[in-house]
């Protein structure tokens, strides 16, 4: 059959509506309507006295999206070419089991022993120089991976290491050992696509079978060195021992594009993009064939990107069966035209039925490519891995017009996150000065210096991406093209790599001054109150203006604020008491599960704060609720790696949560706007 042209596609695009609303075909929360305000907590670093810290407090206004991004694997990350990744020829996989054994009076402790010594030996002798086994029982993700299962624990995680971490979790019921394993690629920042099981009633196996499961998704690393009309992979110990056992023609790997978000590098899986094998491995490098949905993934160097790796799949030969969702309805979309093949195997043409459910009778090794028609028109190519009897789920917009923005609009706002993670990460940097600050004037300078070169690095990373994203709306002939909260966030971040600098320039000054201990601490201690102040941490904030206005009392201006501040932070009853001490102490604390059964309780308090008039604790509120809403979009992107109906249901219950934390964070922004208002 000939091979359709490859169309740019998503099936993810903003919807711009008043409303708010979950795409839950896509487990995106866009909670476009009204703004989502955050408090900057930039700190004075004026060289000026008078100018004090709740009148430097930055107010930039964003959309809810723009933290609650449209989770969606990235196209562009972070900037560094391909020739900066390491391929790790030379060098051995570092493999480490990790061990939960259930508490059974079955599972001795003489059992635990020998069942940790004979899979490290197995495995160990079964890998050879290729890696280096550790088999361990304690870990710091093991009880939230006992807790809540191998899927949702893996599934949230995407920070490279160097390090493969499998899971095997073993019990024992009614005379059958059970066991299940996950592996976590640190490479390449992938979990395995599913989670293996098996069972015995034999004691003495249970090592054996846990071995079998490790070793069949021990996977291979990649990384890609060429990219081309084929793609050239360099696998990592490829020098150290033969790789035919591993890597065979047909294999497919998996794709994850490497990106640094706030300060750490991460990988994202190309989704709906394979690399397969054409050939066995020579020297270490395979030549992989790319096939892949969207157009733009093309695994070039590209700004925002620091490379990629790839993470080989255990597959199976078997039929396909794929169910097609309309993107914007969430309907089954029924008589869809689907075309299924394989390179060197079956074609099939076949339609959906009315659950929008296409199977095929024909088995396919390794991965199937769907081609799928509407109006007669090619729509889109979906490379699919088999890698068991699982229904893959698609959505598709049924508007090929509507699609020609997708990939324009997911740079964009990936951008946006990567600029919020390094908002993020460069406001956690200043709450760590102040404890710094309470150690030595040196130790803060350090750290400043190092926030300075941080912040630098990310504009000019982010200034690059901004300029291509904008280049690529000019080749469209896109006039105007929204870029969103990005340059707000982009210019938020640029003041505060200036206040930085600030900073930096006053405690180098103090330290050149030949002052003495006692001048060198009045301005420790200003500085420090500064810091609180600006991290809405008023109580210890006021404690030392109070200290520095008792060592110095004539400064006037200093005690004019100090009185101010300390009117507006008066406690006026029980209730208000009580409110505050719930937004100091209880909210900030809050798990994503616990914010929805908390929204009314925190509505109500705000609602008193409001009454007694405070407008300081509102600036506490708003400060928690970025973290929460991080924290949402942490749970989207995990929910999203598995598309099953519970996962869609737990998408909802976050949009409503969202949409509460939204209308909280409005009232309390408000709040505080007047609170610098009145201060200035």
């Amino acid at each position: 059959m000939k091979e359709l042209k490859e169309f740019n596609h998503r099936d993810t695009e903003p919807q711009r509506k008043h409303d708010f609303k979950l795409q839950i075909a896509n487990c995106k929360l866009q909670i476009e309507n009204g703004p989502w305000v955050f408090l900057a907590s930039v700190v004075c670093f004026s060289s000026n006295l008078p100018l004090f810290s709740i009148c430097n407090l930055q107010f930039t206004v964003f959309n809810l999206k723009s933290l609650l991004l449209c989770i969606s694997v990235p196209l562009w990350l972070a900037s560094p070419l391909h020739a900066q990744l390491d391929p790790d020829l030379d060098k051995p996989y570092r493999l480490q089991v990790v061990l939960g054994v259930a508490e059974n009076r079955f599972l001795t402790p003489l059992f635990r022993e020998e069942l940790q010594q004979d899979l490290q030996e197995s495995l160990q002798r079964s890998l050879g120089g290729l890696a280096k086994v550790e088999v361990v029982r304690a870990h710091p993700l093991l009880r939230e991976v006992e807790a809540k299962g191998l899927t949702s624990a893996l599934d949230a995680l995407e920070q490279l290491t160097g390090l493969k971490t499998h899971f095997v979790l073993i019990g024992f019921d009614a005379g059958v050992y059970t066991l299940q394993a996950r592996q976590f690629d640190g490479p390449t920042g992938l979990a395995s696509p599913v989670v293996r099981r098996a069972h015995t009633t034999d004691r003495s196996v249970v090592a054996r079978v846990a071995a079998q499961l490790v070793e069949t998704d021990f996977g291979v690393v990649g990384t890609v060195v060429e990219a081309g009309k084929d793609i050239r992979l360099a696998i990592q110990g490829g020098k150290l021992a033969p790789l035919d056992r591993w890597v065979k023609k047909g294999d497919v790997f998996a794709i994850s594009r490497l990106s640094a978000a706030g300060g750490k590098l991460r990988g994202r899986r190309v989704e709906w993009a394979l690399l397969e094998a054409l050939a066995e491995p020579r020297d270490g490098i395979v030549t992989c064939k790319l096939w892949r949905r969207y157009l733009e993934d093309d695994l070039a160097p590209a700004p925002g990107v620091t490379g990629y790796r790839a993470l080989k799949l255990a597959t199976i030969s078997g039929p396909l069966r794929v169910r097609f969702l309309d993107a914007e309805q969430f309907l089954p979309l029924d008589g869809l035209p689907v075309h299924v093949f394989h390179p060197q195997g079956a074609k099939t043409e076949l339609s959906t039925n009315r659950d929008g459910l296409a199977t095929t009778r024909d088995s396919f090794p390794h991965f199937a490519v769907i081609d799928v028609r509407w109006g007669g028109a090619a729509l889109v190519r979906l490379p699919v891995a088999i890698v068991d009897e699982r229904t893959i789920v698609c959505r598709l917009k049924t508007q090929p017009e509507a699609e020609t923005l997708a990939t324009l609009e997911i740079r964009r706002d990936q951008w946006l996150r990567r600029s919020l993670d390094s908002l993020r990460l460069s406001s956690e940097r200043l709450i760590a000065l102040e404890y710094l600050l309470n150690k030595s004037f040196q130790a803060a300078l350090e750290s400043a210096r190092s926030g300075q070169e941080f912040l630098a690095k990310e504009l000019s990373q982010l200034e690059e991406e901004r300029d291509g994203i904008l280049k690529q709306a000019a080749d469209k002939k896109l006039q105007g093209f929204d870029l969103g909260d990005g340059q707000a966030l982009f210019n938020e971040l640029a003041k505060k790599r200036k206040d930085l600098a600030a900073f930096v320039e006053r405690i180098e000054a103090a330290l050149a001054d030949e002052k003495s201990e006692k001048s060198l601490g009045l301005t420790k201690l200003l500085e420090r109150a500064r810091l609180l102040e600006g991290e809405a941490d008023f109580e210890q904030a006021l404690a030392l203006y109070g200290q520095f206005l008792k060592a110095s009392p004539d400064q006037k201006k200093i005690r004019e604020h100090w009185e101010a501040l300390a009117k507006a932070w008066v406690i006026k009853d029980e209730a208000h008491a009580q409110a505050r001490t719930y937004f100091y102490q209880v909210w900030p604390r809050l798990e994503v599960d616990d914010l929805r059964k908390n929204l009314d309780k925190a509505q109500k308090f705000l609602s008193t704060c409001a009454a007694a008039q405070d407008r300081l604790t509102p600036l506490k509120i708003v400060q928690a609720n970025v973290s929460h809403a991080a924290a949402l979009k942490r749970r989207l992107d995990a929910l999203r790696r598995q598309d099953t109906e519970d996962n869609r249901l737990q998408a909802k219950a976050i949009a409503q949560v969202a949409d509460g934390l939204r209308r909280l964070h409005a009232e309390a922004v408000k709040l505080g706007r007047k609170a610098i208002e009145e201060t200035k």
